[in-house]
């Protein structure tokens, strides 16, 4: 019995609360285990978002702004602007457009970028008279007028840097358009200033360089060479201070088109009134004289009016881009005022140019006697003279080409903007 007694007893099985109690345990441990996997995987994901939208964003869109402003005289620096817009654009740019709101300048580069944004900044104001004896007296009394838009434009711009991020400002001619925020750019193809009296040129003179010193870099739209458009307008004998670029010509024309003529006279209508309308009533008198059919384009991007012409005229109040392009394209004669801008585009294609200056404005007059007696245009006044007879004398002229190459403007903007530690 005693030996029965002191025999192990086999081990009884733990009871079931007790293994329940087990897998419970384990249960959780593999439930935390895969909570603190799933929130590693929605971490790492939010940052694979995070990195992935910013790798796209740094390569789908450059964050750099262009402020861009041309001054309001005529249609000449808000079209010439239009390749450097484009420019730009193409680079992905953002671009401001500081300028009147609802005014011709407006109206053409909101045609031309509708996707842009544009900023209401006023104007100069100013007026021509009708006839060109007193035309300086007009300028002049009107100084008063452009010193305070010179200091409006300025106060306006740094006011508008300060709540808005702007990487680069281009000013076309409006001289208060410099800040020392950021880089800003002088456009001119006029360092010379050309004016009926010494005294007032040395003093307009030294005023000019006096506001084109407070820019960074000074761009003159013409060639650097001796074969150029301007002589001595845009090479003159002394420079401003600043670094000066030549950025080549512009033309938002582009590449020459080929068609058959539709036109004998293609009549582009620019600059302020009353001498706009002046020339155009002249010219609209010449129709009714000649043989041959007339297309004027008026240089009024809003007008509704109707203007009275004989049978063998067409009339459009503004052309766009594509439809200027079409318009020289089919035209054989070009005539309009002798305007940089409107030169540069005719010398683009080719054309044969007739060229009317308007009256008293000493740069125009210079430009036609400078471009006739290189035999790249036809040149008359518009004052005392007999349209008819100039203009049949102008279809009897040997005209010559000027080659030159309108995408130089491209690699100058490059290298200009890599100077101020800019990207294009």
């Amino acid at each position: 019995m005693g030996f029965l007694a002191a025999q192990p007893q086999p081990a009884k099985p733990p009871p079931l609360a007790e293994a329940h109690d087990v897998n419970a345990t384990a249960n959780v441990t593999n439930k935390i285990k895969m909570l603190k996997n799933f929130l590693f995987v929605i971490v790492f994901l939010k940052y694979v978002i995070i990195f992935t939208v910013f790798i796209l964003g740094k390569a789908t869109h450059n964050s750099k702004t262009l402020l861009l402003s041309p001054l309001d005289w005529g249609l000449g620096h808000t079209t010439r602007c239009i390749p450097i817009i484009q420019y730009f654009i193409e680079n992905h740019w953002d671009v401001v457009i500081a300028c009147t709101s609802y005014s011709n300048s407006f109206y053409i580069l909101q045609q031309e970028f509708p996707q842009i944004k544009f900023e209401n900044l006023r104007g100069y104001g100013i007026t021509y008279t009708g006839k060109r004896k007193t035309f300086a007296w007009k300028m002049m009394l009107q100084i008063p007028r452009i010193l305070r838009a010179i200091a409006n434009e300025k106060r306006w711009l740094n006011n508008y840097i300060k709540t808005h991020s702007i990487d680069l400002v281009i000013s076309d001619n409006r001289y208060g358009f410099s800040t020392k925020k950021v880089p800003s750019i002088f456009m001119t193809h006029q360092l010379e200033m050309i004016m009926p009296f010494q005294w007032l040129k040395v003093w307009v003179q030294k005023r000019n360089y006096s506001y084109v010193n407070q820019f960074a870099q000074c761009w003159v739209p013409d060639a650097a060479g001796v074969v150029n458009i301007a002589g001595s307008l845009s090479h003159p004998k002394y420079l401003p201070k600043i670094p000066l670029k030549y950025i080549g010509p512009l033309s938002r024309l582009g590449k020459k088109k080929t068609q058959d003529f539709k036109y004998r006279f293609l009549c582009v209508m620019s600059g302020p009134e009353p001498q706009r309308t002046i020339l155009e009533n002249k010219l609209i008198e010449v129709a009714t004289q000649m043989k041959g059919k007339f297309l004027f384009v008026r240089g009024l991007p809003n007008a509704t009016d109707k203007l009275e012409v004989p049978t063998n005229c067409e009339v459009v109040s503004h052309l766009s881009n594509e439809d200027m392009k079409l318009a020289f394209a089919q035209s054989e004669f070009i005539v309009s005022r002798s305007g940089y801008t409107t030169v540069m585009e005719l010398l683009s294609w080719n054309k044969k140019s007739i060229l009317i200056p308007t009256p008293g404005q000493t740069e125009q007059e210079y430009l036609g006697k400078y471009l006739m007696s290189s035999q790249l245009a036809f040149s008359f006044e518009q004052e005392n003279v007999d349209f008819v007879k100039k203009i049949n004398e102008a279809q009897q002229f040997s005209f010559q080409d000027l080659p030159m190459d309108y995408d130089t403007y491209k690699y100058a903007i490059r290298e200009s903007l890599q100077d101020l530690c800019l990207d294009i």
